[in-house]
Parts: C-alpha cells; structure tokens; sequence
C-alpha cells in the first residue's frame, strides 16, 4: 500500500500541470474530471484535504451558475494542497 501511495504522491505535479492548463484553457469539462478523478484518488489513500478541495471544485463546476472567479480560488486551493503534498519529494 505504501508503494501505491507513492506513487500517488508522485502522479500529483502532473495532475497539477493538467489541472493549471485546463484552468487557463477554460475547459470546465476537463477539470470537473480531473477533479472527480482527484477526489477520488486521494480519498482511497488518505489526503483528505485534497479530497475535500478537489470535492468543492467539482461542486462548483457542477452549479449551473457557478461563477468563474468562485472555481478559479478553488482550482487554486487545490493545487496549493497538491503542491504542499509533493514538497520534498523527487
């Protein structure tokens, strides 16, 4: 299980580069997969902090009126939490 939670940790600067590109791309479709992929990972290996702010940003992509600014600070959120995660890992 520790090898699988490495290489989570590991997978994450790339699941931080699709999430930052999708963001200045505009694709909402993408980042609301990414973001269910993500809520999903972490949650099976236990960051719930990423769990939750990958669940809120898919929350809001979701909101019919969901405001560009309001998904903006939370793919941001998310991608702190992911950078946090992988500091000090090569």
């Amino acid at each position: 299980m520790a090898e699988l939670a490495e290489f989570f940790i590991s997978e994450l600067q790339d699941r931080v580069q699709a999430l930052d590109h999708a963001w200045h791309a505009g694709d909402q479709a993408s980042l609301r997969t990414m973001s269910q992929q993500l809520k999903d990972a972490a949650q099976g290996f236990g960051y719930p902090a990423i769990t939750e702010s990958a669940a809120q940003l898919e929350a809001a992509l979701l909101a019919e009126q969901a405001e560009i600014s309001a998904i903006g600070e939370k793919v941001e959120a998310l991608i702190a939490l992911c950078r946090r995660a992988t500091a000090g890992q090569s």
